[in-house]
């Protein structure tokens, strides 16, 4: 009889309500968990960053080209930009890079430096404005900066690229220029235009 009333005891603790350690209250031992819900795959931030390879590795809209788009490897092109053209035409990418905030987006941007003709007697130099599209470059304007120049640093501070440069003085001497000033250039749209002079 004892016996009897001892199962009875553990039976009325096992009872729903006191399902034991781990299950809630009223819960079926039996039943699976609910599915977990997959979260939708997040994208490294070092894909959306425009790394200098994606940057050297690039089409670009060459003017010497019409605006067709001639693609670079390893930051260079040699070889003509007209299908059907004679003349070979060498550019190279500097590594030289800006990095800001070129369209708003709070996405950071570029701004590189591209040399025609590098080991020519005038090589001339043209910056670039590049918008960052997921991670992927998307040059958007181009500007002249022109032969006899020097380039030291690039920025870009409020929507602007500022590049140091060293341009011919009056007095100077052909081929050593001293006059040493800040320009800064503002992206409209697909057009890099001058924005002013001195920072």
């Amino acid at each position: 009889m004892r016996r009897l009333e001892t199962t009875l005891a553990v039976l009325m603790f096992l009872a729903p309500g006191c399902a034991g350690p781990g299950i809630p209250p009223g819960a079926d031992p039996g039943t699976p968990p609910p599915p977990v819900a997959n979260r939708p795959a997040t994208t490294r931030a070092s894909d959306q960053i425009l790394s200098l390879e994606r940057l050297r590795n690039a089409a670009y809209p060459l003017p010497e080209a019409n605006g067709s788009l001639i693609q670079f490897t390893d930051g260079k092109f040699r070889g003509p930009v007209v299908l059907g053209s004679l003349e070979e035409i060498r550019f190279i990418i500097l590594d030289r890079v800006g990095r800001g905030d070129l369209d708003g987006d709070g996405v950071e941007d570029a701004a590189l430096l591209m040399v025609k003709d590098p080991t020519g007697d005038k090589p001339e130099y043209t910056l670039w404005a590049v918008i960052n599209q997921g991670g992927a470059p998307d040059p958007r304007g181009v500007v002249l900066l022109g032969e006899k120049v020097q380039v030291g640093g690039m920025t870009i501070e409020a929507l602007k690229i500022y590049v140091e440069v060293v341009r011919p003085g009056p007095q100077d001497i052909v081929g050593m220029p001293t006059r040493r000033i800040t320009e800064s250039y503002k992206l409209l749209g697909n057009r890099l235009e001058r924005a002013d002079t001195f920072r």
